[in-house]
This record gives structure tokens, sequence and C-alpha cells, in this order.
């Protein structure tokens, strides 16, 4: 590359600018335009690069046309393609001339290479743009010249090789996964990216996964649906991390990207209260007498959960076998890898812990000694999901309160973790979510967990796969089996139950809870359904 003081221009002719390719433009018979972007960013730099090393590259223009000429150019011969940035550079820099290129001449491949270029240096591209304008540039490159290579097109745009290498990478992986591209910044698409090849790569050495039934099991569609399809008495845990109410993606963080993006949600407290106070209910209905209703939740929607099992008992809106009881003292999730720093540190504390709020539905018992407070560190690597929760804390709930081959159901599933740890320690399950990426998400991620035969879990329900209510023409069994009896009332088969198996238990303790009189049946009253944010 030539810097404009060493550049030998060829004789100018005013009258034949097609002829010229490559030539010193003075500036003043350039014509800008008004469709050009006039907002240019570091202008004073690029006039300092420019006195200080030249121009390196040509901008390129054409011989203006009466659009031109109707729009405003008068006495200019060219008109600006590309370059506005080192045009407006050379103008503050002092320059009278630039160097620029022709674009009629030049091929159709040339022409695209450059608008590529141009695109590549444009401020306002979304990430997954650029990614995908350098692989068509890249693509380009090598159709003129098959033995290009990565590091060319890195120095065709003033980049690293490496960096242009990930991001051809990932861009054929959207190609293949379309859900990268919803990914909130181009460095969450890579870790979704690397996660779920690893996981693909997991399954795929896997002797067997029964892939049909695990998908089967793990619905798209709401929560309330979802519940209003199980038949009552029939599930013997509830485990779900119900949205916090704290409206978690409008909070200033660097770390709140989790999942590339597609795992945000509505997290305002309305919405919050208002599922609450409408799959708990649901929840109490359809659980066993023998079952445990098991939710993470913000403190603020205690009340919301507190009141629905009071309601209900109060009410007499359950069978007798059911006397639900809400444990007055939670239990305690305790991470010491936390990273939930205050906003304000000079006014709030660090928050090292989560509450789980513990509902027994009158006749469960534990079925290991434990205590209230868990002790695991949260997720943060290769994360798939904002709220992702870490395995061992799915598999300490679910030991604690199911036996092998009993039923684990979570309405908010988002990653499947709990399902994946109800999966992995031998339990039946089923899933939704009202996020279809996630579903898609959750089935590799339980995958990774299942091997063998899941066995029968047959739950009639009218449920379309898009989540809306259907019609009888369209029932359809969740799990897979077609209804045809018109009439029928949505059962639930006897799960199939495994093998009984040994496992390690993660956090057994030697010593029993003795604090049973703090969980024992309280005389409570409803508490008003209203609180704050």
């Amino acid at each position: 590359m030539q810097p404009l003081e060493s550049f030998k221009a060829p004789e100018f002719n005013p009258h034949s600018p097609q002829e010229l390719t490559s030539f010193l433009l003075p500036i003043s018979e350039l014509w800008i335009g008004s469709r050009l972007r006039k907002s240019h960013p570091d202008i004073g730099k690029m006039a300092e690069s420019l006195l200080e090393n030249g121009q390196i590259h040509a901008i390129t223009v054409r011989p203006v046309n009466d659009d031109d000429r109707s729009e405003g150019a008068t006495t200019q011969l060219w008109a600006l393609i590309t370059g506005g940035r080192r045009t407006a550079g050379a103008i503050i820099a002092g320059w009278t001339h630039i160097r620029a290129e022709n674009l009629l001449p030049m091929s159709t491949y040339k022409r695209r290479a450059i608008e590529l270029e141009e695109n590549l240096q444009r401020a306002d591209m979304t990430w997954d743009e650029q990614v995908n304008a350098k692989q068509q540039l890249s693509d380009l490159y090598r159709l003129e010249n098959p033995r290009w290579a990565d590091f060319q097109t890195a120095q065709a745009l003033g980049v690293s090789t490496a960096s242009v290498s990930r991001d051809l990478k990932l861009a054929k992986a959207m190609q293949e996964d379309p859900d990268l591209a919803k990914a909130s910044s181009k460095k969450a698409a890579m870790r979704l990216m690397e996660t779920k090849t690893k996981m693909r790569q997991k399954i795929a050495a896997m002797n067997s996964v029964d892939l049909v039934s695990l998908n089967d099991r793990i619905a798209y569609t709401d929560a309330v649906t979802f519940l209003e399809a199980l038949p009552d008495d029939s599930v013997d845990m509830f485990l779900s991390d119900l949205p916090y109410g704290i409206d978690y993606f409008d909070m200033p963080s660097s770390d709140r990207k989790a999942g590339g993006g597609t795992s945000k949600f509505d997290d305002s407290f309305a919405e919050a209260l208002k599922l609450v106070n409408l799959v708990v209910p649901l929840m109490l209905k359809k659980a066993k007498p023998s079952g445990w209703i098991v939710l993470m939740a913000s403190k603020e929607l205690e009340v919301a959960i507190r009141n629905a099992v009071v309601i209900a008992k109060t009410q007499k809106l359950l069978d007798k076998p059911k006397k639900p009881n809400f444990y007055a003292v939670p239990w305690i999730w305790y991470r010491p890898n936390s990273r939930s720093s205050p906003i304000h540190p000079h006014l709030h504390a660090k928050s090292m812990y989560e509450n789980i709020y513990v509902i027994n539905l009158g006749q469960a018992v534990l079925h290991k000694a434990c205590e209230n407070v868990i002790v695991v560190d949260s997720v943060y690597d290769n994360r798939l999901h904002a709220h992702q929760k870490p395995l061992l804390l799915g598999i300490e709930l679910i030991s604690r309160c199911t036996a092998p081959g009993e039923t684990v159901i979570d309405v908010t599933m988002g990653s499947g973790a709990f399902l994946a740890a109800a999966s992995k320690i031998g339990r039946q399950f089923a899933g939704c979510d009202t996020n279809e990426d996630m579903v898609k998400t959750a089935q590799l991620f339980v995958a990774q967990h299942t091997v063998g035969n899941l066995g029968p879990l047959q739950i009639k329900a009218a449920i379309s796969p898009q989540g809306k209510p259907m019609t009888h023409a369209d029932a359809v069994d969740l799990f897979g089996t077609v209804s045809d009896d018109e009439d029928a009332v949505p059962l639930i088969d006897p799960f199939e139950q495994s093998e009984e198996e040994d496992e390690d238990d993660a956090f057994n303790s030697d010593d029993t809870d003795d604090d049973e009189e703090d969980e024992e049946d309280e005389e409570i009253t409803a508490v008003p359904n209203t609180i704050g944010e």
C-alpha cells in the first residue's frame, strides 16, 4: 500500500471518467450525497493516521448520474460509494486530494467484496451481521481464489487471524443452529455454541439414549395448560424454579446474558405473582397426598405461596387425604461462589443464598436425613440459562423427597437442570417451558444424563406443540399416544418402577433434623396478596 505522497496518479481527464480505475481525486470534485452516514466516530484519529501513515486504502467512487444531480450535485464529477470516514479524515487533515478507485470498471466480485468490507467497518452492525458478513466475504474470496486462507481475510479487514477464524466457525454453527443468532452478544453465542457442541459429543458417545421418549417428556407449553392436563393426585414431586419478579434482565450487570440471551422472560413482579397464584393451587390438586411441592422463589412471593396453601385448606378445596403443610422454615441453598454482588455495596450485603419453599401434602415423608441448608456452588461456566440451577442441587432435593421410579415435574424447566437431575438418579420426569428455544436446548441437556429406556409415562392431554389449548380433533397424548375416545378422562398410567439402585448422597448428614416443631402445621391466617416490588 502506498502513502498518498508517493502515489503516481494517471492523467485526469474529466470528460472520460469511465476510463479511470485508480487515481488522485480532488476532494472538491466529490459528491457525498445525503444517503450516506453523516456520523463517523474518531475522525480526529483517522486524520492523525492519514498524516502519519498516508492513505492505505483507496475510497471507491463512481461517476455522478442524473439522480445525483437531482439531489444536489452540481459541479462534482464523482459520487462517493465507500470511504466516508477516510474522506472526512482527509478533510480534517487539510488534504485537497484523495486516492480513489472507480467502481464501474470493477468486476462483480470486487464490487461485492468492497461492499462487505465496508459494511464490516460500520459502527451500527449487530454482532451476528458482522459474523455473517465475514463468512460471506471469506466465501467470496475463495470463489475467486480457492487457495485463499483465513489470515488473508484477516489482513483485508485489519483484524487478527484468530478473531476471523472464531467468527467463521460461529457463522457455520449459526447456519446449523439458528438459535445461536438470538444470543445477546458474540461472546455469549460462542459460549452457547461450545456448550452445545460438548453436549452433542457426549450424547453421541453414549451407548443408548431414548431420544424419542425423552423429547416427548419435554413440552413447549405454558405451566397452567400443562398442569391442567395432569390428573389429580398423580405427581410425587413438583420441583420448579419460579420467576422471582425482580426484573432481573433490566439490572446492570455483565453477567446477565447467560444462555446467549435466549433465556429471557418477563420477570416483572406482576407476572411472577400472577403465575404463583395460578400454578400453586393446581400443584396442590395434582400432587399425591404423599407428594411434595418444592419451589424456588423470591422472598416477596413467599406470601402468595403460603396463601395458596391456607386457602386450599380453609376452603376445603382438596380431598380429605390431603392436609398440606407449608414449612415455616424454608430450606436454604447456600452458594459459596456467588457473584450476586449488590449494585450499591455501601448499602447492601452480597447475596449468598436463596430460599427454597417446601410444602408437604400431608402424608409425605423424607427419604433421607438432611439439613435445611444445602451447600452447592452456582453454575457460571457453560451456562445455558440465566437462572440455571446446579445439577447437584436438583439431585439433593429430589433424593430427599422421592424414591427411584417416582415422578418429578418441573413446569418452568428453563435449561432442564432439574429434569436432568431426576433422570440421572432414576426418577420419572416431565416438564414444560414457554420458551421454545430453551425447550430445544433442554432436550440436549437432559439427554446427557439419560441412559437406556425411560419407560412409559403417559399423560393424556389436549395440548398443542405451540402451547395453546387444542380442540378434540387435534387432541393428542402429550407424550406420544393419540387419543381416540372423545369422552375419555385424562388418566395417568402407573409409573413404571425401576429397580432400586444405590446412589451416593452428596449431602448426606449423620444428624437428623430435630426441628420438627418448626415444621409442624401452624394456624396461619391468609395474608393480603399484594406485596409491593
